[in-house]
Order: C-alpha cells, then structure tokens, then sequence
C-alpha cells in the first residue's frame, strides 16, 4: 500500500499577542493512496490547522516547529516554493471547507464559480459541463442553482456545490473539512454513496475531517483521533472495538455504541409562537437592469405549526426544504409574505414595527454559518460586552461574561481570541453564548449544533 501523503514531528503554534499556544504536538500520521482517511477530534482540538497544513496555508501567526515535515508524493510541502504550491493547489489536492458560505466568492453565481474551476482543469477528451457537475452531486435543479449567488442557496447545497468543484478538478486527493455538517440525513448517505463510488471510478484519495461517529464504520479505511493536538489513537479495523486506553476516546466509543438517548417530552402549556398558513417565494431574476426577466420560486407553501412554552420544537427536512427560510422569518429576519405569524397572541409584523428591540430581546436566532454570524475583527470578549450593554445590563459585566462562556464550555482564555482564532465549534459555541446574553424567551436554532462532536453535542 503506497503513501501519498507522510505527515512527521508536525509541531504548529500560534502566537496570541505575548503568548504562544500550542495547536499540534508531535502529529505523525499517513494518509495511503486510493483510501479514505477519517480524522475525529473535539473541537478546538487542531483538526482545521491540520488540514491548513497540508497544503500550506497556515495563517502568519502560526509557527512550525522542528523538525516539522509534510511529504506529497516524496516532497515536502513545508519548504516547497510558491509554484509547486500554485501547482499542488490546482490539480493535486482539493479541500472541501467547513464554512463554503465564507470560502466563496459573494459576487460571483455558483454556476461561475463552477465554470472557473473547469476552466482550469485537464479532463483529456472528456468535456464536463457545470450542470453535469451538479448532477454528479445530486443537486436538485442544477439551472436554478447555477444562477444563484451563494446566500441565495441553503448551505447544504452551497456543501455540495464545494464537493462539484473538488470533483470538477481532477484532482488525487480530497480534503474535506467536515463535509456533512450541513447536510440532513438523507442527503448526508446519498453524498457519502456517491463520494465511494468516485473514490473507485477515479481512483482518488481522501481525508474526512468528521464528528459524525456513526460514518467511520461506514466509510473509513484507517482512522486517527486527535486530542488537545496530539494524536491519541489511530486504527485501520472498527473504531468501536478497538482497543484504548485514552478516557476520551473510551468516551467516544461509548456515545456510539449506546446511540442518542431518547429526549424528554414536555407538557406543553402556553403558546409562545403560533405560524398559520405561511407562504414565502424568492425572487430571482435574468438579464440588465430593466430588461431582468423575473422569476419566483416558492419555498414555504402553508406552512402552519405551533411552539409552547417549555417544549423543544424539531423541525427536519432535506437541504434546500424552507427549514432557514422559515427560521428566518420567526427571528424576525425576513418579513412575513402571505400568511400570519404570532408571538404571544401578537402579529409580528406590528410588533417589529413598534418596538423591534423588544421583540429581538425575547427572541434569538442563530444563524446556520457560525462565521459569517460573527464579526471578523472584534474579540470574544467585545462581542459578548457589546451584547449584554444592548440589552441594559451595565453592573458586574465581566463576570456575567465570565458566567456566559462557561454555560457553553469555554474559559476566560477565549475572550481575547477574534473569530479567526477559534475552531468551527468554538465559534457556534460564541454565537449561543450571545444569544444567551439576552435572557431569551425563544431560542431559534439553525442548525447550531452540526460543528459540535457528539460528546459536545450532548453537553
């Protein structure tokens, strides 16, 4: 069995004003040709700087220590020149990131940024059109979807627009940075029956960055499970049996052998949100200006549900169903188009009319994309000060803070990180901690949990 890639004595620390902070420890690991690789950690444990890694897109603040090496094919890719790296980039080796909505291009359609990507790559006399692409991915309505900007699509279909292009390159090995994450169940399988079956028709090579434990089993050729940077266990046979001496990951062997336990039901009292018969399109359209022929595509038909006081209500449905859409539009987000919405007997639509801030006070929404929902420059500390002051709360503030970040697991180490600082999980845990600020009467979480792994997820 030949090794693509030979990652050795990798040591990466990031400097934090006059600190440094180690991120990875002594990581060894192989990923062998023509195999699937999974890589499983908690988050903040240094999956994404592992993956920044390989293909050398550490941020300036990172150091590698010595005697670091990272081997492509016999090369090592640490002290490789700017044009083995353009080259290597381009057609050797494709990441399928963790937030698409902030690696894409906002000005560009998804149907452009697909044709940028087959412009540049080398299929002999095989001719692939973008529509063939998004077909390889199972996307519904590929026209529609080459004509969307990226915040016009759900982010389950923006993932997939990511898996096309890592496809359309041609290229030998497919970094995916938790690929599922955004993807509901159904769509999830068919994805992964699709990714083994091009794994055999083209011989290609990949390492899954996942949290989803039930997929190893499914999916993996060899494992390895990183913990606070260091890697604690590594296998090729069933994750679940394999023997281990490390606490988490006995942990993690245990949350898959016993499953998810059952929630607990609630009795319902008060009705807090009431929707009836909701309805909402999107409008899309082609052309120049004036002359832009208009098209509406509805996403929400008669919708009705309601939400009591106490009760967790779940909503499922497949990538691109209306779940965000809806979730919107109670948070207050986008208006109500046909339909009613009532939050404590009240039309919304007169309650954000008249006092807004009261309504944002008792109802939270938190965004899908954890990233995006962040401010990129302010530190941890700032966003959830400026939150609390929002609200009126002006006594004690750091201990409130303080309090705030351990509700969601964090510690005062955090509040001097900015978002690029924190992993995809400590971002969504930020995001919760600010909404909690706010004393909420309604929580509306958009898919908040999916960066988590599954011991976190239960926490």
């Amino acid at each position: 069995m030949s090794v693509l890639v030979q990652v050795r004595n990798l040591h990466v620390t990031y400097r934090v004003g006059s600190r440094r902070v180690p991120a990875l420890r002594d990581v060894n690991l192989d990923i062998p040709e023509k195999k699937v690789t999974v890589l499983l950690g908690e988050t903040g444990s240094g999956k994404s700087t592992l993956v920044r890694s390989l293909i050398n897109l550490l941020p300036p603040v990172a150091d590698l220590g010595e005697p670091s090496a990272i081997l492509y094919r016999g090369a090592d890719i640490i002290k490789a020149d700017a044009a083995f790296l353009r080259s290597l980039r381009r057609s050797e080796i494709a990441i399928v990131p963790q937030n698409p909505l902030l690696a894409s291009n906002p000005t560009m359609t998804c149907g452009r940024l697909m044709q940028e990507v087959l412009s540049m790559a080398d299929h002999g006399k095989e001719r692939l059109t973008v529509e063939d692409c998004f077909r390889m991915v199972e996307i519904m309505d590929p026209k529609r979807i080459m004509k969307s900007y990226p915040h016009q699509i759900s982010l389950g279909q923006l993932q997939r627009v990511f898996i096309a292009m890592a496809l359309a390159a041609g290229v030998r090995l497919i970094i995916a940075d938790e690929p599922f994450s955004s993807l509901d169940r159904p769509t999830r399988d068919r994805i992964m029956v699709l990714l083994q079956r091009l794994k055999k028709e083209r011989d290609l090579t990949m390492l899954l960055v996942i949290h989803q434990l039930d997929l190893i089993e499914e999916i993996a050729d060899q494992w390895y499970v990183l913990y606070h940077g260091e890697i604690v266990a590594e296998g090729r046979d069933s994750f679940i049996t394999a023997h281990t001496i490390h606490p988490y990951v006995k942990k993690l062997q245990k949350a898959l052998s016993e499953g998810q336990s059952p929630s607990r039901q609630s009795t319902p009292k008060d009705i807090v949100m009431k929707v009836k018969d909701l309805s909402y399109s999107y409008i899309s359209g082609q052309g120049w200006r004036f002359r832009k022929k208009l098209e509406a595509n509805e996403v929400l038909k008669e919708v009705s549900c309601q939400i009591y006081r106490g009760e967790k209500l779940g909503l499922v449905g497949r990538s691109g169903s209306g779940k965000s859409t809806l979730a919107r539009i109670v948070g207050g987000i986008l208006p109500v188009e046909r339909g009613h919405v009532f939050f404590k007997d009240k039309d919304i639509g007169q309650i954000l009319q008249n006092d807004e801030k009261t309504y944002f006070n008792q109802v939270q929404y938190l965004l899908q994309d954890s990233s995006t929902a962040l401010p990129p420059r302010r530190q941890v500390a700032k966003v959830l000060r400026e939150s609390l002051m929002a609200w009126g709360e002006t006594d004690d503030i750091d201990s409130r803070i303080s309090a705030l970040l351990a509700d969601v697991k964090l510690d005062d180490t955090f509040l001097q990180k900015g978002r690029s600082q924190l992993s995809g999980g400590e971002k969504q845990r930020v995001c919760i901690a600010r909404a909690l600020a706010a004393n909420p009467s309604l929580l509306i979480l958009d898919e908040s949990l999916s960066s988590l792994d599954k011991s976190v997820q239960g926490e």
